[in-house]
């Protein structure tokens, strides 16, 4: 490879990588008075919180929730609906079988040049995902993105994501992500478990893990407790 190819490569991705920068810096200035107004509303302060996120497959609905780092309790700030859905309720077992995880995640990247739009990536497969996924290839690259197609991803739409990524970047701290097939309660659980027989077992144990959570983030009983 002689100098001047190199140089060229060079150049392309530095152009690109300040396009992208450039990008995700235009995207947060033009959110951040509507991502302050959400906070403001319920009285947290933005640049003192922390995000939290639980999805429901079923409902195809996405809750998004804040709380000051002083404060022990967490409070809805907004709330996205799936614009559309892959697989089935039950948990993400292969690469290529188009399923929602279900499980327990954190955010662990923030990517301006995802190929729909924007993305927040979770840090999917869990040890809790690794007990029952395949071996071999148990999926990889779970994202919440914009656009409005999904292979096992949670797409939100642009205009969505730009509003949460902007939260997400003003974040504090690490962003727990709760992907649950269904809201789940007691009579939610027993009802689901008869349509999905095989997710028994799954079911009980994500449902144990997050009744202990849920205390914390939801304290109100939900219907059929």
């Amino acid at each position: 490879m002689n100098h001047a190819f190199r140089y060229l490569i060079i150049l392309f991705f530095a152009l690109s990588c300040n396009s992208m920068i450039e990008k995700e810096a235009n995207i947060i200035a033009n959110q951040k008075a509507k991502v302050v107004s959400y906070l403001l509303a319920k009285e947290i302060p933005i640049d003192d919180f922390q995000l939290l996120l639980i999805a429901y497959k079923k409902e195809r609905l996405l809750r998004v929730f804040a709380k000051s780092l002083q404060s022990d309790s967490w409070t809805e700030i907004v709330k996205y609906d799936f614009c559309t859905f892959s697989g089935t309720l039950g948990p993400k077992v292969k690469e290529g079988d188009k399923q929602i995880p279900e499980g327990f995640y954190k955010v662990n990247k923030f990517n301006p040049k995802s190929n729909f739009h924007l993305s927040l990536g979770l840090n999917y497969p869990t040890k809790r995902d690794l007990k029952i996924a395949d071996k071999e290839s148990p999926g990889s690259d779970i994202f919440i993105h914009g656009g409005c197609r999904s292979v096992g991803c949670l797409a939100i739409t642009d205009e969505k994501i730009e509003e949460l990524y902007t939260l997400a970047k003003f974040a504090k701290g690490e962003i727990d992500v709760i992907i649950l097939p269904f809201e789940m309660n007691d009579e939610a659980v027993a009802i689901n478990v008869k349509a999905h027989p095989k997710q028994k077992a799954f079911w009980k144990e994500l449902f144990l893990d997050w009744k202990e959570m849920r205390i914390v983030i939801l304290p109100a009983p939900c219907p059929g407790d």
